[in-house]
């Protein structure tokens, strides 16, 4: 992927306006229609953002500036031609020109050349060489599983030489990067380039262990992360390569993951930039509950440490001990708080008062679009029906908002197969009692109220029921 995306750099290269001495960048057609070009900007959060938009001249179109573009990986695009990635290292004057052609060999493929952009034209060598040795490898791959797949006339001399064309290539790689990185020093493509080295590979008995696998890659997932260099920050390869790192998280066992996101940030207590970069990434991404990647156990490390070690004002040290004092509670094997209701039935009671055996207990507002499509879903479960209607369990949907009117509505209408609550003294919000960022939010409970399962999602209702409960029913 770090090739295609250095390409796509240094395709606009040439479009960018830079720093406080200014950019002029022209862009030529040939064999492609004459278009407006649109630079954009890659940012921190992943979004390509509207930086300029050109000027057309008498035969290009030229992006000016006489003011500051940070360094990082940039676009450009248009309608008439694919888009052109380029990096830009520093805010020094920005003086060269792109040319964007037809292939006259692949018709529907456009052809870059850079001129006074020696970065962005290595960047493009360096994907070209790197390309032609990914066909060779692809092919030998092929031709490996050919070989395997017939046990029985397994070639061992066919194999051994095919895994040391394999090895060439691997080194033939590492050969191009270094030279890459000694001739480009200090620059983003160096830094981008160090970050695609790939990690050693894992000893033999990594195949047989998860575990040992896990440290294996714990301990070489960085080796070659330029964790010095700030201009990574807002490029695809930084991105990605994070992104990555949280599902390892996700993947890993709960000791591991925590063990292996603990000595990061450790490591990282050194680079107090990139540090700040990391947890701010990760609390972005991980949270709040109903995130695709939302993972508690690893936003309470990060909140824990940044704590800790993190250069805060007073301001952020309140924000960051608010959050984790929303996520450090109600953890599975703890009694959730009592919280004085307003029944439906017009009758006040408290969460610890309504008796059931098991209980699902559903924090909702009734005129969120999430919160009603949940709702619609387990009405429609027909085992949970089958659950309620045996009495093993009850669901309680409880609004937590001040607005009377809202739950007057909301009770007119609630379906009968639940009960439905309102905590009408506010306690929810004003003690901070739950973490209500994204609803709904699900918890399992016990007939003592203890949680069994937190944040459950809809589309694992049913699973869950049925390990928690008939699997609990069982033993």
């Amino acid at each position: 992927m770090i090739k295609k995306y250095i390409c796509l750099f240094l395709y606009f290269i040439p479009m960018l306006t830079f720093a406080a001495r200014g950019v002029n960048i022209k862009i030529y057609f040939e064999g492609i229609r004459r278009d407006t070009v649109f630079l954009q900007a890659f940012s921190e959060d992943g979004q390509w953002k509207n930086a300029k938009v050109s000027t057309p001249a008498k035969n290009c179109e030229i992006l000016y500036d006489n003011k500051s573009i940070s360094p990082g990986f940039y676009c450009l695009s248009g309608k008439y031609f694919d888009p052109v990635f380029f990096i830009i290292s520093d805010d020094k004057s920005q003086d060269f020109e792109v040319i964007i052609k037809k292939d006259t060999r692949t018709p529907d493929k456009t052809v870059i050349t850079y001129i006074r952009s020696e970065e962005n034209t290595a960047n493009q060598r360096y994907i070209e060489q790197m390309d032609s040795l990914d066909a060779v490898a692809k092919s030998s791959r092929m031709a490996l599983q050919q070989l395997y797949a017939i046990p029985a006339r397994v070639d061992t001399a066919k194999i051994t030489a095919i895994l040391q064309v394999a090895q060439e290539i691997d080194s033939r790689k590492r050969q191009i990067r270094e030279t890459v990185i000694a001739a480009y020093p200090r620059t983003l493509l160096s830094s981008l380039v160090r970050m695609s080295e790939e990690m050693p590979a894992p000893p033999e008995n990594c195949y047989h262990d998860k575990t040992a696998m896990e440290q294996h890659i714990a301990t070489h997932f960085f080796d070659y992360m330029p964790w010095e260099d700030s201009r990574i920050y807002a490029t695809p390869v930084f991105y990605n390569k994070m992104l990555h790192f949280i599902s390892l998280l996700h993947q890993f066992s709960p000791e591991q993951g925590a063990l292996f996101l603990q000595n990061t940030l450790s490591f990282l207590h050194d680079y107090p930039t990139s540090y700040m970069q990391v947890c701010l990434f990760l609390n972005k991404k991980m949270g709040p509950p109903g995130y695709p990647m939302w993972h508690e156990r690893a936003c309470i490390i990060v909140l824990k440490d940044m704590l800790l070690h993190a250069s805060l004002t007073e301001k952020e040290k309140k924000y960051y001990t608010d959050m984790l004092h929303l996520l450090d509670q109600n953890h599975p094997g703890s009694t959730v708080p009592d919280i004085p209701l307003l029944l439906s039935t017009g009758d006040t009671s408290s969460l610890k008062n309504i008796k059931a055996n098991y209980m699902l207990l559903y924090l909702q507002h009734p005129e969120c679009h999430s919160c009603i499509s949940v709702k619609e879903k387990m009405l429609a479960n027909t085992y949970l029906t089958q659950m309620i209607d045996s009495n093993k369990i009850q669901v309680l949907t409880l609004y937590f908002e001040n607005d009377r009117s809202v739950w007057e509505r909301f009770v007119a209408e609630a379906p009968a197969h639940f009960l439905h609550a309102w905590d009408y003294q506010e306690k929810i919000e004003k003690e901070h009692l739950f973490d209500t960022r994204a609803i709904p939010v699900i918890f399992l409970l016990d007939k003592d109220k203890k949680i069994i399962v937190k944040d459950l999602q809809d589309n694992e209702l049913e699973s869950i029921l049925r390990f928690s409960i008939d699997g609990i029913e069982a033993d």
